[in-house]
Formats: structure tokens, C-alpha cells, sequence
């Protein structure tokens, strides 16, 4: 075929003519899918509406919205009825009348595996909220691994919007008191276009709408590790209850928030528990000297070198 250089001009200019018109009547599968936007989201962590012990631990969240906008329309549930809990494929209608298909893919972090009803599902509610449910392992593995949840949108077999929601530890529920509403909660906020959506717990103006898109990660380089300042505890004790004594250095500003022991040389360390002034550890019977450790964990999940002390038992 001759080269499109020596073509004359009128045809040169016909050929550009008749690949634009091409291009323009490529099918909707082939052009890149509009970003999804979000109304009216809110991060409810199953304490304002659902649990119903708040001194029990929850490790839970529900990205809670009003309706996700693409082409032109706003969508919402196809088949609100009373709380369900669907798979990773909800029906939704648009306002035009459309009908379509929002799927949720989980790209990055890993949710709990054994939380009911699952741990990756959409959640519709009766009020009209609904949006992407998260059953949620320890919250300190979300500092390396953010849960990132990325959404379809499918109309008539074609994909025409995308987006992606994150979920993120959040430092500032480290500092809350014992009482607060998010005390025993995940310890987490959504995300989206890299902004922080309110809590149901706090009275925030409602989150205006914003474009969905993966945001950075808010952690770079090494958070640095945590440091062990002293282990107090009796050096001798008739009881085998010990009280025990933990205090620590926290680096780059990643807060304190877990300790672990162990009791006896060689001996498995316990799980980790959440920071506090003081704690009682139960020695095992008999007379014996014991070697106690200790290690901290911060925010960021660094933690600190093993310290370690004696005690002598003489507990009968």
C-alpha cells in the first residue's frame, strides 16, 4: 500500500476525515469509562445504629451514601426493602429510569475473613442509605494496607463509570476517652478523592459531592519503630496477681496504642491488648522466679525491642 505521504492533499485530508468519523463511531465498550461521583457520605462505623453494646469491641464500617452519579443521572438501589446485606453486585436505577449493575472489588487490603453476615458486601437500608459494608481485620494492619474498594458501574453490558472509596486508620481516634461513641470501634474513616468523610458520630455539615479516585497513601518511607522506656513491677510478690507498669517513646508522631507479655522464659507472647496506665498479670502457681517481657506497638504498627524483668513468686 503506497505510504499515506504520497497521497495528494484533498486525499490525505479525506483519509483523517473518514478516521475521526472511525473513532467517534467506536462502541461504548471501547471508550473510558466517566469517574463515579458520591452524594451525602458518610463513614458509619456500626455504632451509631447497629451495635448494640458500645463497650464491646466492632470491627465493622459501612461507607453510608445517599446515590453515586455517572451519565448524566444519580443511582441508587433498585429494591430498597427492610436491612439486607447483598453480594458484591447490587441492582441499581438510575433517576432517567436506567437500570444497572454496581460491582465492588476489593483491591488492596485484606477484610476479616470470619465476620457475619460477609465480609465484603453492599448494604442497603430502609432510610434510603446504603452503599459498601467492610467486616475489617485488626486496624493496625490498615496502616501499610489501606482497604480500597473500587466500584463499577454497568449499564446494559458496558462499564461507563468507575471509581474507588478508601478505608484508612484514622491517628485522632487514638486520643478519644473510654466513653466516646468510636472508643471500641475500628478506629478508621472512608475516604474519597483523597478527603476524610465525616463519622456518624460527629456533627459535620453533610459531605458535599466529590470525584472518586484512588488517593495517595498518606505513608511514606519507614514510620520509624517505638521505644520501650521502662517495665515496672514488684521484684517480689506473695500473690500470683502482678501489677505491671508499661511506658514508652513514641517516634513520628505514630501513637502508642498496644502492648503484649509474656510470662516465663521461652514462653509465647499473649495477644495484644490496647494501651493502659496499668495492668495485672496472672502468674502461674508456685514458688518461682519468673522472667516477664513486654513489647510495645504504635499507630503504624512498629514496635518496640523486648524488655524484659524478674520477679520472684512466692505464691504457695
Amino acid at each position: 500500500m503506497p505510504s499515506p505521504c504520497r497521497f495528494p492533499v484533498r486525499t490525505r485530508a479525506l483519509l483523517c476525515l473518514a478516521l475521526l468519523a472511525a473513532l467517534v463511531a467506536l462502541p461504548a465498550s471501547a471508550r473510558a469509562a466517566e469517574t463515579l461521583t458520591v452524594t451525602g457520605a458518610v463513614t458509619d462505623n456500626y455504632k451509631a445504629s447497629y451495635n448494640a453494646d458500645p463497650s464491646a469491641r466492632e470491627l465493622r464500617t459501612w461507607l453510608s451514601m445517599d446515590s453515586v452519579g455517572a451519565a448524566g443521572t444519580a443511582w441508587a438501589p433498585a429494591h430498597p426493602a427492610a436491612i439486607t446485606f447483598t453480594s458484591d453486585s447490587l441492582a441499581v436505577v438510575g433517576a432517567d429510569g436506567r437500570n444497572g449493575s454496581l460491582a465492588m472489588t476489593i483491591t488492596q487490603g485484606v477484610p476479616a475473613a470470619d465476620r457475619k453476615p460477609t465480609a465484603a458486601a453492599f448494604r442497603v437500608d430502609p432510610s434510603g442509605r446504603w452503599g459498601s459494608f467492610l467486616a475489617l481485620g485488626e486496624p493496625m494492619n490498615m496502616e501499610q494496607a489501606p482497604h480500597v474498594v473500587r466500584w463499577t458501574l454497568t449499564v446494559a453490558g458496558t462499564a461507563i463509570a468507575t471509581g474507588a472509596v478508601e478505608y484508612r486508620n484514622e491517628h485522632a481516634f487514638d486520643q478519644l476517652a473510654a466513653g466516646a461513641l468510636e472508643y471500641n470501634g475500628p478506629e478508621g474513616r472512608w475516604f474519597i478523592g483523597g478527603h476524610g468523610i465525616r463519622t456518624a458520630a460527629e456533627t459535620a455539615p453533610p459531605t458535599p459531592v466529590v470525584e472518586t479516585a484512588t488517593p495517595p497513601n498518606i505513608f511514606t518511607g519507614s514510620p520509624g519503630k517505638p521505644r520501650l522506656t521502662k517495665l515496672l513491677m514488684p521484684v517480689r510478690t506473695t500473690t500470683r496477681v502482678l501489677p505491671v507498669r508499661v511506658f514508652g517513646r513514641a517516634t513520628n508522631n505514630f501513637k502508642i496504642t498496644y502492648v503484649r507479655f509474656a510470662v516465663g522464659r521461652g514462653a509465647k507472647f499473649g495477644t495484644w491488648v490496647r494501651i493502659a496506665p496499668r495492668f495485672r498479670l496472672r502468674l502461674p502457681a508456685g514458688n518461682h522466679t519468673w522472667l516477664v517481657r513486654a513489647q510495645l506497638r504504635d499507630a503504624a504498627g512498629g514496635t518496640s525491642t523486648i524488655a524484659s524483668r524478674r520477679v520472684i513468686c512466692a505464691c504457695g
